[in-house]
């Protein structure tokens, strides 16, 4: 039974790792520089496999900048639109979700069909630990995430999960992040921050201050994944093509990042 919740676990690990939001700056969107209209994503070799994935993020944009609406094309090339809604100060609705922000407008909640997904904590607009809530089938997972912040970048993050029934099934896993000191990161739409997939700037918190070189995850039983991230920015130095190369495999392209002229 340990083994398969083991397994069951090390699922939600390979997916939230790769597709949750992280630490965000605050815009002022009238000093927003780049608005980012198209996000890339290519997973290649992901997770040992030997796959080629390719999904595409459209973004649009109200007067304030504000990103209105998110149009989402998988790789069978099914498109998907979600339009996001500002009802007031403190509530933001994305398809079936509800967002509930703080005083800084930072996501300190999100609920989908009544039901609780996610809760953020911040200090000083750092996130500090974020809970998700998920299954599989009609197994209940919860997802705790701690940050340690150091010098404007986030130094480490654990990530425990569990049964939601059975706090003993416990597995984590610890990620060590290092930095490009002279890349930092930019006033734009989306940050790529500790992660290269893309979240909009000012839902959860502050971003780092540089942008990732190396990812160290280290597992319980002492094995551990190393990505190696690298960078092609513009002549103003934003990033439009982000490269990984996991372990001592060869370096390939994760994410193309287009923007609004």
């Amino acid at each position: 039974m340990k083994k398969n919740i083991t397994f069951v676990l090390t699922l939600i690990f390979a997916a939230i790792a790769l597709f949750s939001g992280c630490s965000k700056e605050v815009i002022d969107s009238s000093k927003v520089v780049k608005l980012v209209s198209r996000i890339d994503l290519y997973m290649n070799d992901e997770f040992g496999g030997n796959v080629n994935i390719h999904r595409k993020y459209e973004y649009r944009y109200d007067v304030q900048n504000r990103i209105t609406k998110i149009i989402y094309t998988d790789e069978n090339g099914i498109t998907t639109s979600n339009n996001i809604n500002y009802s007031n100060d403190k509530t933001m609705t994305v398809g079936s979700s509800i967002y509930i922000l703080n005083n800084d407008g930072f996501v300190i909640s999100r609920s989908e069909n009544g039901e609780l997904k996610e809760t953020r904590s911040y200090n000083n607009g750092y996130l500090q630990k974020m809970e998700l809530f998920s299954e599989i089938a009609t197994i209940s997972i919860v997802s705790v995430y701690s940050y340690l912040w150091e010098n404007g970048n986030i130094k480490s993050e654990v990530i425990e999960s569990s049964l939601l029934t059975d706090p003993s099934s416990k597995i984590s896993v610890t990620s060590v992040y290092e930095y490009n000191k002279s890349l930092q990161n930019k006033p734009y739409s989306m940050d790529f921050g500790i992660h290269y997939v893309g979240i909009p700037c000012g839902w959860y918190g502050k971003s780092t201050l540089n942008m990732p070189s190396k990812i160290i995850r280290k597992r319980e039983d002492g094995s551990e994944d190393i990505t190696a991230i690298r960078y092609e920015t513009d002549e103003n130095g934003y990033p439009i093509k982000i490269f990984v190369r996991e372990n001592s495999g060869n370096e390939a392209l994760r994410t193309a990042i287009m923007y609004n002229d």
